[in-house]
């Protein structure tokens, strides 16, 4: 999200390469050994390796930000604060109005379709293949909302600042062209 918001989609791309090819060499290494142990394991040092990678390219961003002059946002980033730090009380009630109704959506969700899998397993194997199939088909397309919902996001305020209702109007065209051709 920090990427998207700064309008980065190069660095999530190398995350996931970096971390894909960490993972393959600890596959190639650790399963002829350790079998599904040394699978794990790799993965898990695959993730641990992109997520440092990431953190590394954040903070190098925030201390880049300190030198600016002037200063963006009106803010004083002369002096970078800590990377991970506690929000304060007001910012922690403020983002939980908001997150904890989503949350609690989100796991509704999880629940209704795991239900929906016990329920067709218990059907039968013909039946559970056909909930398998349409449940993929809706991921996939979630994904792809989802991507364009972000991108509209990200990018919408710079079209609405840019050229006005005219920037907006042609970014939403485009995403909406995008939704129908997908």
């Amino acid at each position: 999200a920090a990427c998207l918001g700064d309008k980065d989609s190069l660095t999530p791309v190398l995350v996931v390469g970096l971390s894909a090819v960490t993972n393959i060499i600890g596959d190639a290494l650790l399963t002829p050994s350790l079998g599904a142990t040394g699978a794990a394991i790799a993965t898990v040092a695959s993730q641990v390796i992109g997520v440092i990678y990431l953190l590394g390219v954040l903070r190098r961003r925030q201390l880049r930000m300190s030198r600016l002059e002037p200063q963006p946002f009106g803010t004083n980033f002369r002096q970078p604060g800590p990377f991970l730090s506690l929000p304060r009380r007001p910012s922690s009630r403020r983002f939980l109005a908001l997150a904890l109704p989503v949350g609690a959506a989100l796991i509704g969700k999880i629940v209704f379709i795991n239900a929906l899998t016990v329920a067709a397993a218990a059907v039968g194997t013909v039946a559970l293949a056909a909930h398998q199939v349409a449940v993929n088909q809706y991921f996939l397309f979630c994904k792809a909302g989802d991507s364009l919902g972000s991108a509209a996001q990200a990018y919408l305020p710079t079209a609405r600042t840019g050229d006005g209702a005219r920037g907006a109007r042609n970014l939403i065209a485009r995403i909406l062209k995008l939704s129908a051709g997908w």
